[in-house]
Parts: structure tokens; sequence; C-alpha cells
């Protein structure tokens, strides 16, 4: 496997590098929002290639995982923000190709972002639980955080409810008010489903907290 790093608000790229990372990285972005990429109208390809030209290969930090023959199998997408708690670190995006996936490669290259970034919190928005799952691996959910912290990462408003037992912090109506995946069976049917989430009018978690290794022992801050 060979990878690249592109940090891409500091650099103009041309338009042959530009073209060949929408070429690539489109059909990987279908597969990760459960679109079956060659079996979708011309109007969706049309649009997935836009939402990567327009917001993935724009991004702050993107960086690109790919075989042996040049394919890519996975991509992260995220910005860095300065907090008076730290570095915090957006992940605003993780795709692996499903051939991939279970192999620890998405919690290694986040990992290795940490260390290269010295982040000291993770936040990110999603309707996944298994992207809850995994930011719940590498950080630890924080409520003050979250809703201190959500304008810095896109969340307005952060709301916190109490859903089917615990506490979350929502963002209402994030994607459009529409749901983040195409195919709502499959995300149901593969565990992918937050209980109690209105993912059905676009609401999304807010993920906020330090990283295990970094969290302070005194407050829960890390200053």
């Amino acid at each position: 496997m060979s990878e690249v790093l592109i940090p891409t608000p500091k650099l103009t790229l041309g338009k042959v590098l530009v073209d060949a990372l929408v070429k690539g990285l489109t059909p990987l972005t279908a597969l990760g929002f459960l679109y079956e990429y060659e079996g979708t109208t011309p109007e969706t390809r049309a649009a997935l290639r836009k939402d990567v030209r327009e917001h993935i290969v724009p991004s702050q930090r993107l960086r690109v995982v790919s075989d042996r023959e040049g394919k890519p199998i996975a991509f992260v997408v995220s910005a860095l923000h300065k907090t008076r708690y730290g570095n915090l670190y957006q992940l605003e995006g993780i795709i692996i190709h499903p051939d991939h996936q279970g192999k620890g490669l998405g919690r290694a290259l986040l990992a290795d972002e940490f260390a290269k970034t010295n982040t000291h919190l993770l936040g990110f928005q999603t309707q996944n639980r298994k992207m809850l799952d995994l930011g719940d691996q590498l950080a630890e959910m924080d409520i003050p955080y979250a809703r201190e912290l959500g304008p810095v990462i896109g969340t307005p408003q952060p709301e916190l409810e109490y859903k089917n037992g615990e506490y979350l912090v929502v963002h209402r109506g994030r994607y459009d008010g529409q749901p983040l995946y195409a195919d709502l069976n499959r995300y149901r049917e593969s565990g992918m489903e937050i209980s109690g989430l209105n993912y059905l009018m676009g609401d999304a978690v807010v993920f906020v907290g330090p990283l295990r290794q970094t969290r302070s022992t005194e407050g829960g801050r890390c200053e």
C-alpha cells in the first residue's frame, strides 16, 4: 500500500491531480454512503463527483491510501483547530473500502494522524453507530466539550437530548434535513443506526472529547 497526504488549503492543486483524485475517490465515496456506484444513475454519479470535487478535494487535510495498483482503498478528510483546551482534530470523513475493513486500518490511520498533528481533542458529527464506536475507542465523549466546541466543528446550536438511556448532543437537520446514507435498509441492517436519533430528518450526533491517552486527571480538561 502507498499513501499521500495532501494539505490542500495551502496548495493550489493542478487540474490533472484534481481530476485524478475525483476519479479515484468518487467510487470509494459512493461505497461509503451505501450507493451501488455501478448501478447509480448518471445524475447521481455527477452529484457524487461534484461533492468530491467541491468538498473532499479542497479540504484542509486529505490523506489517501492506495493499493499496489494505485487504486484508493481509504481516505481521511479532516481539519485542525486550536482551542483553549489544545488542538482539536475535526474528522470530517473517513472511508475504508469494504474489502479492507475490519483490519484496523481506520484506527491506525487516525492514531497516526493524531500523532502527526499533536492532537488533544477529537470532534465529528455522525449518523453512524460504527463511527461513534470508533470515536469512543480513540477518545472519551465529553458532553460539556461537545456543547462548547460544537460551533467550532460546524454545529452552531448543539442541543442536548436524552435518548434511549443516554445523553446525546445533537445537530438538528445537519444534512439538509435528509438521511446521509442512500440505502436505509442496509444502513439499519449493518448496525449503523444510532438508536433514538432522528436520522430521517438529517439529525447527527456531535462527538467531542479528549484523546484517551491525553485526558487530564484534573477536571477532565487538557489545559
